[in-house]
C-alpha cells in the first residue's frame, strides 16, 4: 500500500507542481481501496502496484509523448504479472495500448513504435517464458491454463451474475462516501477561487 501511494503520488505530479495538491490527491484516491479489499490478501491487492506502475508510464507517454526504455520494458514485465494473476485485471494496457499506437502511428513515429514494442515484449517474456517452462517441465502446463484462465473466467462469470451495475454503483456510493464529500468541497473551492479572481 506504501508503493500504491508512492505511485499515485507520482501520477498526480504529472498533472501539478503543488505538493500539497499531489499528497491530498494521493491520500483521497487510496481511502476508497480500504473498503474494496475487505481487509486484504486479495489478489486485486498484489496486482495494484503493477497496474498503477503501467497506469503511470501510459499517462507519462501522452503528457511528455516520450518514455524510457526501461519504463516500457518494466510495463512489459507488470502486464504479464497482472496477467498471470487474474486476466480480467488488465483493462488498463487494454486500453491504453491502442492510444499509444494511435499517437505513434499519427506523429509518424514508426522508429519509436517498433523500439517500444521490443522493449515491451522482451519484458513480458521475461516472465512468460520462465513460468510456461517451469509448468511444461512439471507436467502441470494444462493445470497451469485452468488455474489462471479457465477458473478465472468461471468465476467473473459467476461473480457477475449476482451483481448488476445499479446495486455496484450503490455500493461504491455508500463505501466513498468521504470521498464524495472531499470531492465536492474541492470542486466548490475551485469554483469559489475561480470567481474570486474574475
Amino acid at each position: 500500500m506504501f508503493t500504491n501511494l508512492c505511485l499515485l503520488y507520482k501520477i498526480s505530479k504529472l498533472f501539478s507542481t503543488n505538493k500539497i495538491i499531489n499528497i491530498i490527491s494521493s491520500i483521497i484516491s487510496i481511502i476508497p481501496i480500504g473498503y474494496c479489499l475487505e481487509g486484504g490478501n486479495l489478489t486485486e491487492e498484489y496486482a495494484l502496484p503493477f497496474i498503477l506502475y503501467s497506469f503511470y508510464i501510459f499517462i507519462k507517454y501522452m503528457k511528455n509523448g516520450e518514455v524510457k526504455n526501461k519504463e516500457i520494458f518494466f510495463n512489459g514485465i507488470c502486464l504479464s504479472i497482472v496477467l498471470f494473476l487474474r486476466p480480467n485485471m488488465i483493462a488498463v494496457w487494454i486500453t491504453y495500448i491502442p492510444v499509444v499506437l494511435f499517437m505513434c502511428l499519427r506523429d509518424k513515429k514508426y522508429k519509436e513504435l517498433g523500439k517500444y514494442t521490443l522493449f515491451f515484449l522482451v519484458g513480458m517474456l521475461l516472465i512468460i517464458l520462465p513460468v510456461i517452462i517451469y509448468f511444461v517441465v512439471n507436467n502441470a502446463f494444462s493445470d497451469f491454463l485452468y488455474s489462471v484462465f479457465e477458473f478465472n473466467i468461471k468465476y467473473t462469470q459467476f461473480s457477475e451474475k449476482d451483481s448488476n451495475m445499479f446495486s455496484s454503483m450503490v455500493y461504491f456510493i455508500s463505501i466513498m462516501k468521504l470521498v464524495i464529500v472531499i470531492f465536492f468541497i474541492l470542486v466548490i473551492n475551485t469554483v469559489v477561487s475561480r470567481i474570486k479572481k474574475t
